[in-house]
């Protein structure tokens, strides 16, 4: 078993024109500014109070949003890191993606719910809507799957909302109307763990070992990469469960790693298509975590757990090259200035747990779901049907709004 020996960056984001890296440690977002080589003082009292699950900059560049275990989402402005607004949520978060306008979040919940929040909201109604939800009203809801939601993207044309589970599926949703499901791209055996689009193409990593890559308006699988075989020379008797994460497309490559390898991987990926013939790997100190493109895509930054008290916090990678790049200034500063929280072997160990993907493999299958929900159906007193449910269809959304 690993043992992380100190905090992780868990997620990244950056704005290239206004020269911010937006980075996460735990609980605590840190935030440097690549033109004066400075760390933008952040109110410690406004930081997060559980793990940070999301990072994203508006698309305008004015604000920046987290998302927190704490349940919560912050806003914050990007000119001086003031946060200008918190909203509550009724349940942990697992996903958050911003609209395409900036003025809304939707986000995803391990109770398998998508709901959609106003950010210009004013406490007051936030907290009414709060209420009203834990009272047992759906407000703000878009849409619902029978188990926890893993990830959660939005097409490149925003009109589409694609949401991951641990029931082994991904569903492709219109957008904003989102009881209106376009397909269901099915095939994998395990959990889905990372989704990553590119046009009208998406791939997929799962808790069975393989990338797939998807046609996701058609639900039509195109291919199936089998990572079992690939890293028989790094661990000749791989673990039952092989989590894959396919992380980043650049220079017409996409990066993959696999949950608790010291390896990047990577494949030439043309014309829609992953060569595999053309598999390489770039050995790492550690596991790899997040990813972050800088510098127009030809560089990415590549956070790792470390292992040892002299693992980096981040190392950089020639995408041109599929090289690590020694003493890359940015990455070396962000290790050398980065104020890591202090944690004990408890604490790390709980952290290391909760933030793999792995942590979905303890659920029960979709067939067992499957099973008790037809032993519910057969049940004499039915109840109504939940209200996620219902709008999952055109007819149930019809119903719900009468």
């Amino acid at each position: 078993m690993t043992t992380i020996k100190k905090v992780p960056i868990s997620n990244f984001a950056s704005n290239d024109q206004l020269g911010l890296i937006a980075y996460s440690l735990n609980n605590i977002l840190r935030v440097f500014n690549t033109k004066t080589s400075t760390f933008i003082n952040i109110d410690a009292t406004k930081q997060h109070q559980e793990a940070i699950k999301s990072i994203e900059f508006s698309k305008d560049g004015t604000h920046l949003i987290t998302s927190s275990n704490d349940k919560t989402i912050k806003v914050w402005n990007t000119t001086d890191l003031s946060c200008i607004n918190s909203i509550d949520t009724p349940k942990k978060i697992s996903s958050a993606q911003l609209t395409l306008d900036n003025k809304s979040v939707v986000i995803a919940d391990k109770a398998g719910d998508v709901y959609i929040y106003n950010l210009d909201d004013t406490k007051e109604k936030l907290e009414k809507d709060k209420k009203d939800v834990e009272d047992g009203e759906e407000k703000n809801l878009l849409l619902g799957h029978f188990s926890s939601i893993t990830d959660m993207i939005f097409s490149d044309c925003h009109k589409y909302i694609l949401t991951a589970d641990r029931d082994e599926k991904v569903r492709v949703s219109k957008y904003p109307h989102a009881f209106d499901i376009e397909s269901f791209c099915l095939g994998h055996t395990q959990f889905v763990s990372k989704l990553l689009i590119k046009n009208d193409i998406l791939l997929t990593g799962s808790g069975d070992g393989t990338i797939k890559v998807w046609k996701w308006k058609d639900g039509q699988l195109l291919q199936s990469i089998n990572m079992f075989d690939k890293i028989k020379n790094e661990a000749p008797e791989p673990a039952a469960v092989l989590t894959t994460i396919p992380l980043y497309i650049s220079n017409d490559r996409v990066y993959v790693y696999v949950e608790e390898h010291s390896t990047l991987f990577t494949f030439k990926y043309a014309n829609n298509v992953i060569d595999e013939s053309s598999f390489s790997s770039i050995q790492l100190e550690s596991s790899p975590l997040a990813v972050q493109a800088v510098d127009s895509g030809n560089v990415l930054l590549v956070s790792l757990w470390a292992t040892t008290d002299t693992t980096p916090l981040v190392v950089a990678i020639d995408t041109a090259k599929s090289v690590v790049i020694p003493d890359h200034s940015l990455a070396k500063t962000l290790n050398e200035k980065t104020e890591v929280p202090a944690l004990g072997d408890k604490e790390l160990k709980e952290l290391f747990d909760t933030t793999l993907q792995s942590q979905f493999k303890k659920y029960s299958g979709l067939s067992e779901r499957k099973k008790i929900h037809m032993e519910n159906k057969n049940k004499d007193d039915q109840p109504e049907a939940p209200l996620k449910l219902r709008k999952m269809t055109t007819e149930g959304a019809a119903e719900v709004s009468k």
